[in-house]
This record gives structure tokens, C-alpha cells and sequence, in this order.
């Protein structure tokens, strides 16, 4: 599930207080319909700085103990074991980071 910045429709972007540093965010909607923050490494979305994407389920779908679903740069499921989408914007980045540094 890798989307093209241009193919989601987006709500807000910036740095906030659960953005990694380094980084910044883009809260919107991607083309399967589901609401995310999408994570980019660097100061504004570029394609090439995605990190990777935390669903955000609807209220009436948030199940307490479940944790967050989140997606790689390149697709890939994260597993998670948190229910804070800040844990898990860092672990994305970290994820990044060092699949940066094998290639």
C-alpha cells in the first residue's frame, strides 16, 4: 500500500507533537478509503521521504486493546503492539532509517 502524495487527499500536514524529529506529517484520506497519518522524513511530504502510514480507525470501530494498523514505505504491515500512534510514527521512522542505511 504505497500511495503517491498526489493520490491522497489531504486534511492537514506540519509537525506536531507526536512527529518524530526530523520529520513531518500528513493527516489525510488514501485512496482505499481509510483516514492516516502519513509520515515523511524531512521538513515537507515528498515521495521519495515516505516512512510509512498509521490507519486511523473510525470511533465506532476502535476497539480498546487493539493496536494501531500501520504500513511501511513500502507496504509492508508493521506489527505494533501500542495503541499510541505516536509509538508508532517512531517506529516507523526508525524502520526507515535503517532500511536508509542497507541500501
Amino acid at each position: 500500500m504505497i500511495f503517491p502524495l498526489a493520490d491522497i487527499d489531504i486534511y492537514h500536514q506540519g509537525v506536531t507533537e507526536i512527529t518524530p524529529p526530523g520529520h513531518c506529517l500528513v493527516t489525510g484520506i488514501g485512496p482505499d478509503g481509510l483516514l492516516r497519518l502519513f509520515l515523511y522524513q524531512g521538513p515537507a511530504p515528498a515521495d521519495a521521504g515516505l516512512c510509512g502510514s498509521v490507519v486511523l480507525p473510525e470511533p465506532d470501530r476502535f476497539i480498546a486493546g487493539h493496536p494501531f494498523t500501520a504500513h511501511a514505505s513500502d507496504g509492508a504491515r508493521v506489527r505494533g503492539k501500542t495503541q499510541s500512534p505516536e509509538l508508532m510514527l517512531a517506529h516507523l521512522a526508525e524502520l526507515a532509517a535503517a532500511a536508509r542505511k542497507t541500501s
